[in-house]
């Protein structure tokens, strides 16, 4: 950012949000003797607030969030006169909140959320009489938290207490003459009970009390106080599902312990996310299900055990951007009726008894980034792509644990632009996207990864019956690749050399084939590679070395009784045979499927891997929140 800003001396609002602005903030903006407003939310700047802030006595809004500073609040900041908003929430900063935070006594909002404070809330704040919006949430704050005290303030609207350290929440007493608020956010509290408080406030627009303890039926005057988001995953509830009322558009109860059928009145609902995961519903789905496309964008049902077919999408228009029905027990065919939504982007239907053939009719979804089909009875050969169904935006796709044979779809690899272009559009992904985060599990050992799904790129056909060879076409095309699971299978042929152009590449196993040759050398310059696997196979030759191969232990390569070379014990040359695992050499022969890419959210076992895309659940608890924020600004009702 430019230092030259500090010589505008006559500048009022400055406004460079949403950029990719780095380094730290200049210290010469504190000329800015007439700046009301600054707004550099939404970048990657670092370093730490400069206290010349506190210079600027015409200081009225002061946004940072979601950037890397560090430090802590300058008190200088706490010396102006005219602040009314305070936004430094999504950073990285520490250190106590300022107790001269009661000189603010004009502020209306302070967002110090999702940084690393700790201590104390200081009794100064419970003083700020002017405030409206208090995030406090995401920190490592202790002590007791008076909400009672805030909901005293009387413009106060919006509070978040969530994700702290706090001993205690002290509420206003069940009859108590307090504010009403509309957005609460006490998720991750340690609460074993439904504030009673929360019965007599009639304008909540969002409730979250997620992340807690909370037990027994979902109280019913708890739905009707809510107007537009309710948030209770991750709790105790029991009881069948209660029917919300009309207003609600985003409901979110999973990980509970919810059980019985849907009933068919929820098909009534003008809802946009429905969130019903991990819970013990069964049963079949109510046929006017579908009724849902014309107002849903987010459908998360997974881990239950619902039966029966997936009902018609066939109302129009469909809006659904993000399905998961995995891990339930759908049979019969997915519904050709998908294909009026467009919109669509997440689809998961992994872990379920779909019986069907590889369903190419889905290329004709212009949007769709991930595809996840593992774990059913998908049979049949992939055949060709047709010119209008090419799969323009694909970026993961799970066949996993199916029936499919023949060779490889060759053509697909061909066509599947967002896995083999690079543009500067790559560093510009979805706000879905830009929540989801690959995280890898080696071995027990979690390894972050720090990349979004907008540029995780995945295709796994593992544990299949696909024959014949490695098409070369998946080296020469997929360029954008990281991870490639051909494991359990029946290939056989060379290992392609163009797979040394997939320089992203992190993940390669073909382990469980029928491969033979030399393992090429020129995958050697794969520097990304940090998993290879291809054990069990009829390779021979010596290991190549260098680079990223000498890292990689013996288990990548037994089960090939004339490889040779470190890290195996047989050396090259005339050196006796070195017995092998036990293990059968044939593919598709292991106990446990080695390959298998799964989704609880974006999970899956990847040749011993655990491949995760953090969605939590269905697609995050990030992700659904990004869902009700959108809900809630941009899409009316």
């Amino acid at each position: 950012m430019p230092s030259g800003f500090g010589n505008l001396t006559n500048l009022e609002v400055l406004t460079l949000t949403s950029n990719r602005l780095s380094g730290e903030i200049p210290s010469s903006l504190g000329n800015l003797i007439h700046l009301v407003s600054l707004d550099l939310r939404y970048n990657q700047l670092g370093g730490r607030i400069h206290s010349s802030l506190g210079n600027l006595s015409r200081f009225e809004w002061l946004y940072l969030h979601s950037n890397q500073l560090v430090g802590g609040i300058p008190l200088s900041l706490m010396k102006l006169p005219l602040l009314s908003i305070l936004d430094v929430g999504s950073n990285m900063l520490t250190g106590i909140v300022p107790s001269q935070i009661s000189n603010l006594t004009r502020l209306t909002e302070l967002d110090i959320s999702a940084n690393r404070f700790h201590g104390p809330v200081p009794d100064s704040i419970y003083r700020l009489w002017n405030l409206s919006v208090i995030r406090l949430g995401s920190n490592d704050l202790t002590g007791v938290a008076r909400l009672d005290l805030l909901l005293q303030l009387d413009g106060v609207m919006e509070v978040d207490l969530s994700s702290n350290a706090f001993s205690s929440i002290i509420f206003p007493k069940p009859n108590a003459n307090v504010s009403q608020i509309k957005v609460l956010d006490l998720g991750s509290s340690n609460l074993t009970e439904v504030p009673r408080f929360l019965k007599r406030q009639h304008m909540l627009d969002e409730l979250s009390l997620s992340n807690n303890k909370i037990s027994g039926q979902i109280p019913e005057w708890l739905l009707q106080g809510i107007i537009g988001t309710l948030d209770l995953s991750f709790n105790y509830f029991q009881g069948t599902l209660p029917v919300p009322p009309n207003s609600i558009g985003y409901y979110r109860l999973s990980s509970n312990r919810l059980s019985g059928e849907i009933p068919a009145s929820t098909c009534e609902l003008d809802i946009d996310v429905l969130d019903l995961a991990d819970n013990n519903f069964y049963g079949p789905l109510p046929l006017c299900f579908g009724n849902f496309s014309s107002s849903l964008r987010a459908l998360s049902l997974s881990g239950n055990n619902f039966t029966g077919e997936i009902p018609d999408f066939s109302h129009e228009p469909c809006r659904l951007l993000m399905m998961d029905l995995s891990s339930n027990v759908f049979e019969g065919q997915l519904p050709r009726s998908l294909t009026n939504c467009r919109r669509l982007q997440y689809v998961n239907f992994g872990r379920n008894k779909i019986t069907d053939s590889f369903p190419s009719w889905l290329g004709l979804l212009p949007w769709l980034k991930v595809l996840m089909l593992h774990s059913n009875r998908f049979h049949g050969v992939m055949t060709a792509p047709s010119n209008n169904s090419l799969f323009p935006s694909l970026k993961v796709i799970t066949l996993s644990e199916n029936n499919l044979g023949g060779r490889l779809p060759a053509d697909y690899f061909a066509s599947l632009p967002a896995m083999k272009y690079f543009s500067p559009d790559d560093e510009f992904v979805d706000p879905f996207a830009q929540m989801i985060t690959l995280t890898i599990l080696d071995k027990g050992i979690e390894r972050e990864f720090g990349k979004t799904l907008g540029y995780f790129t995945l295709v796994d056909l593992s544990n299949n019956n696909f024959s014949g060879t490695i098409p070369v076409s998946i080296g020469d095309y997929l360029l954008k690749l990281h991870t490639l699971n051909l494991s359990n299978n029946s290939l056989s042929g060379p290992i392609p050399q163009s797979l040394a152009n997939l320089r992203k590449l992190e993940v390669l196993d073909l382990s469980r084939n029928r491969l033979s040759g030399e393992i090429p050398r020129v995958l050697t310059r794969m520097t990304s590679l940090n998993h290879f696997n291809v054990s069990y196979n009829n390779l021979s030759g010596s290991i190549p070395n260098g680079n990223q191969f000498g890292t990689f232990e013996n288990t990548s390569y037994i089960g090939n009784p004339e490889l040779c070379g470190s890290p195996l014990t047989k050396k090259c040359g005339n050196s006796p045979l070195i017995p092998t695992s036990p293990a059968d050499n044939q593919p598709g022969k292991s106990s446990r499927p080695l390959g298998i890419v799964w989704i609880t959210g974006l999970v899956g076992l990847v040749g011993g891997l655990v491949v995760g895309v953090a969605l939590e659940h269905a697609f995050g608890a990030d992700v659904l929140n990004w869902l009700a924020w959108k809900w809630h600004n941009y899409w009316p009702r």
